[in-house]
């Protein structure tokens, strides 16, 4: 019983470790995407980290190490698609569009507030309830976020002049809509197919629609495309910089993190791993400060430290 107790335990705290290197990981997503734009455009940017993603994903399953239902996923075609639209065609276009007039801190800043926005999708979609206590953290974290923006209004923040900004936070608001909509989403196709074939399924979509995009843009505008970059630049544009950003975005970010995900889920609470993925959005703002030189107001991490009081709130009160 003793040693049953200690392999309990044990897995555990692999599972907290896991956690926190999820969330980690994360958070530096948006530092090696703002490297990524340094040398090429956001869809390019899109297009290379999918098609990495995929081809390390199906070399992972070349493996046999995990296994694609694919007459499922053909039987489910349209609700992937609809999924594949919210995440990752939706929720990364916008995101990276964002990242390019807006820092990381800001970005970071923002999406603290998508657990609140994925509840009350909930609410809505799924007829899902909630109790007073989540309802009251709830408000803490929308309480916030806008004491944030009313404290950078002051500030000049949503000046004309400023447009560029208030641009990147459009996309950024719509990545986080997208991002909501494709939890929900997730939740009803999750109960006909397993978490490989939906990631399978997304990484595919992603990886067609980008590369899509960025031939058809390319030939539109008569510019070249980023496979012709690739091949005219060479060695200029394949520095260590732009190589590790875009393997760390295809194969860290995209695939990585999600076995990380499922291992932690698979140990702990859902509501303790929300709790630890909090950490992603101090790790996004302290990678924006040392490595991009950002500054951060105390009245951002004010505001930043009662969404993430809300949010652990409302988990803790889900589970309670």
């Amino acid at each position: 019983m003793v040693n049953l107790k200690k392999m309990v335990k044990k897995d555990v705290n692999k599972a907290y470790i896991a956690a926190t290197l999820n969330a980690t990981l994360i958070g530096l997503t948006f530092l090696f995407t703002k490297y990524a734009l340094v040398y090429v455009e956001p869809f390019e940017v899109l297009s290379l980290k999918f098609i990495i993603a995929f081809t390390f994903l199906a070399f992972i399953l070349k493996l046999g190490v995990k296994k694609v239902n694919f007459k499922k996923l053909l039987e489910f075609k349209k609700e992937m698609l609809a999924l594949g639209i919210f995440q990752p065609v939706l929720f990364f276009g916008f995101q990276v569009f964002g990242l390019k007039y807006l820092g990381i801190a800001q970005v970071g800043i923002l999406y603290s507030i998508a657990p609140v926005v994925t509840t009350i999708f909930g609410i809505l979609i799924l007829k899902e309830t909630i109790n007073l206590k989540q309802a009251m953290f709830m408000a803490i974290s929308i309480i916030g976020i806008i004491y944030i923006y009313i404290m950078r209004g002051m500030g000049g923040y949503f000046n004309p002049a400023n447009e560029s900004s208030i641009l990147g936070v459009i996309f950024i608001l719509i990545s986080i809509f997208a991002t909501s909509m494709y939890a929900v989403s997730s939740r009803k196709l999750s109960k006909n197919l397993d978490p490989i074939t939906i990631t399978y399924g997304m990484m595919l979509i992603g990886a067609i629609v980008f590369t899509a995009l960025n031939i058809g843009i390319s030939a539109f505008y008569g510019v070249p495309n980023i496979f012709t970059k690739l091949y005219v630049l060479g060695p200029e544009l394949l520095n260590v910089n732009f190589i590790s950003s875009i393997l760390y975005l295809g194969i860290v970010v995209s695939v990585i993190t999600s076995f990380l995900v499922n291992y932690s889920l698979s140990k702990i609470k859902a509501a303790e791993y929300s709790i630890i993925s909090k950490l992603s959005v101090v790790v996004s703002i302290v990678s924006a400060i040392i490595f991009m030189n950002e500054m951060v107001a105390l009245y951002q991490i004010i505001g930043v430290s009662a969404v993430i009081l809300g949010v652990i709130g409302a988990n803790y009160y889900s589970e309670h």
